[in-house]
């Protein structure tokens, strides 16, 4: 099972924050996830840099990767899992949880 330690909302065009996780089973943490959003749609990349190539353009490489494209996919869906269940509720949403239904007569 994968935990999310920390997580640090920042929202700046589609990334939503970052986070920290960690993997018991492998005794591993491991800091600096960013999460994004898009169209409903989240995803996780894991940390790494930026960098120019030959041409000068610039790039994110990962610090680590998966040799099959199935464990990295698996690796981050996790990921996404235990940072969407780290993260705070929206206020709309714990405004209409807290919201009570009146009852009795009106007192006006």
């Amino acid at each position: 099972m994968i935990e999310c330690t920390r997580f640090k909302a920042y929202e700046k065009g589609y990334l939503k924050g970052f986070a920290d996780i960690y993997i018991p089973a492998w005794g591993i943490e491991m800091k600096g996830f960013t999460l994004y959003e898009k169209d409903g749609k989240r995803w996780v990349n894991p940390p790494g840099k930026e960098y120019e190539d030959k041409d000068g353009e610039k790039k994110f490489g990962s610090f680590f990767f998966f040799r099959e494209k199935e464990h990295y996919a698996k690796f981050v869906s996790q990921v996404k899992d235990a940072i969407e269940k780290a993260m705070p509720k929206e206020e709309k949403e714990e405004e209409f949880e807290d919201f009570k239904e009146p009852t009795g007569e009106c007192p006006f």
